[in-house]
């Protein structure tokens, strides 16, 4: 056997080789690409287990939180309690249900005017929050809820303080003034003082100022005064307690009464009723 013929027959033997291990190949390649066949047989009678899904458990948010860097604080306004209602004492609702946002005296008088009587209102707005002490005491004589001498009888008695009183003073251009039980200008008062409360923003600026005027050199009782224009020269010395809002008409033409050499009124100026009105 020559050289040619045993190279025919290792090409012979090779390509028939090939041949035969073709048609496998293509088909494992073909049962590869199918989407529907599975690649490998399980039993249907035993089922894959399957887990359970995990919690995930939310993120805690704070209820107050401050952002790095920023200084600035944030809440959960769904989290924060009610101040009113959880955290207040039955005394701080009754305290906040009963405090009024605004406190009046109203006052009616009988007084003379071009030879003829008239009756006129005039209402003060009280400062409840910046002379409390003072306005509380005027409110307890108005309407009677606390103790005071009677001149006549000497007996401590528990009414109305103004009503019936009269304006025995009258300045023009300066105050017109009451609160005197003795009707004579000569410092009489309730039995009693209370000291003065001074402020600085509380001042005889312009008509209508009320102030208290004083019994002894810091303090005061029941005369007060109601200012007819600016006077400066009394700030730091008597106590404003209050503003007239109301009535400004009849404050006018009471200026316009006459009187004696004593600023003491011709015509009497009679307090015929005095009341309180709050505002909730």
């Amino acid at each position: 056997m020559n050289k040619f013929t045993t190279l025919f027959l290792i090409v012979l033997f090779t390509v028939t080789s090939w041949s035969q291990q073709t048609p496998s190949n293509s088909n494992a390649q073909s049962s590869n690409i199918n989407p529907t066949t599975p690649a490998t047989t399980t039993n249907p009678a035993t089922k894959p287990a399957v887990e359970p899904p995990k919690k995930v458990r939310p993120p805690i948010q704070p209820r107050f939180s401050t952002p790095s860097g920023t200084g600035e604080t944030t809440y959960d306004k769904n989290k924060v309690p009610d101040l009113r209602t959880e955290e207040m004492t039955v005394t701080d609702k009754v305290r906040l249900k009963r405090r009024p946002r605004a406190i009046y005296a109203i006052f009616t008088v009988s007084y003379a005017h071009k030879r003829k009587k008239k009756v006129g209102r005039f209402k003060i707005k009280l400062y409840h929050n910046r002379a409390r002490l003072t306005v509380e005491n005027f409110i307890n004589l108005v309407e009677g809820n606390i103790e005071w001498v009677d001149k006549k009888t000497e007996k401590k008695i528990k009414k109305p303080f103004y009503d019936g009183l009269k304006f025995h003073r009258i300045i023009r251009k300066f105050i017109m003034q009451t609160g005197d039980p003795d009707g004579n200008n000569k410092g009489g008062g309730p039995g009693y003082t209370i000291p003065l409360e001074i402020s600085e923003r509380l001042v005889h600026d312009r008509f209508g100022v009320v102030s208290m005027a004083r019994q002894g050199n810091e303090s005061h009782g029941s005369q007060f005064f109601i200012t007819l224009a600016p006077v400066p020269h009394l700030d730091g010395t008597n106590t404003v307690f209050g503003q007239v809002v109301d009535g400004v008409e009849v404050i006018e033409e009471i200026e316009q009464v006459r009187t004696d050499r004593e600023d003491f009124p011709r015509y009497p100026i009679i307090i015929q009723k005095a009341s309180i009105e709050r505002i909730f």
